[in-house]
């Protein structure tokens, strides 16, 4: 006759549920650090382009560290909460693809938005992303800052936080279009929100399919860093951008 084994199973450790004060508390001690930090960069009178990397910068450390210490730090959860996990390579081929459809859908959803609204087309991310035209520097600040520090930043809180919190609580839709709208909105303007909102909805299909935060910052780093290149590229030959 064999043994019994009497061991107990190893407990299985509960799925990180994310609370709405998680949600409020983050995005509002975000949102007011930032706000008083670039009225801050402001009294420096920084030059343009200074002015925009800095602010850029401190958004990358602003939202990372308010998901880490007002979130996973005070939840006692690890990054494994806002899906910080390996991602197949299949998933890494699609969010890859979602990015290169995310480049020109959402510059084409900006532009419909602005037609409808009767605005003249231009791109109001100009000022912000070449404020000074053509340089080194510039180029390569930018595409470090806003094509990499800025979306990982972004998905640890709009992906990470906010569309897990949605998704536990109202299901996969509402949570994909209500984090999906909310980013829209933090982008401050209604065309580029738009688009925005679009790039949200592939980016919560892309999460739900993988469960990988590194498929959503991978189609968001492509888009920003992309166009980043593109528009660097056309002021070095020449080419006047408005």
């Amino acid at each position: 006759m064999s043994a019994v084994d009497t061991r107990m199973p190893a407990a299985t450790a509960p799925a990180p549920n994310w609370r709405f004060v998680d949600v409020a508390l983050i995005g509002g001690v975000s949102l007011v650090v930032l706000l008083g930090g670039v009225y801050g960069l402001r009294q420096l009178r920084l030059d343009t382009i200074a002015l925009a990397l800095a602010a850029t910068l401190l958004e990358g450390i602003v939202l990372t560290s308010t998901v880490y210490f007002l979130g996973i730090r005070r939840r006692g959860f690890g990054w494994t909460a806002v899906g910080l996990r390996p991602a197949s390579g299949s998933s890494i081929a699609l969010a890859t693809g979602f990015g290169v459809l995310a480049l020109f859908l959402t510059g084409l959803i900006a532009l419909l938005v602005q037609q409808l609204l009767h605005e003249s087309p231009q791109n109001p991310q100009l000022p912000f992303l070449v404020p000074q035209g053509f340089s080194w520097p510039a180029f390569i600040g930018m595409f470090v800052l806003a094509g990499l520090v800025a979306p990982f930043a972004e998905e640890l809180y709009f992906r990470g936080v906010l569309y897990r919190w949605l998704r536990n609580r109202w299901g996969v839709w509402i949570g994909a279009f209500g984090s999906a709208i909310v980013f829209g909105l933090a982008h401050g303007d209604i065309a580029i929100g738009a688009g925005a909102a679009f790039m949200g909805l592939l980016q919560a299909v892309s999460f739900e399919r993988s469960r990988s935060l590194w498929t959503t910052f991978l189609i968001h780093a492509v888009n920003n860093g992309v166009k980043v290149v593109l528009l660097y590229a056309l002021l070095a030959m020449g080419v006047k951008l408005r």
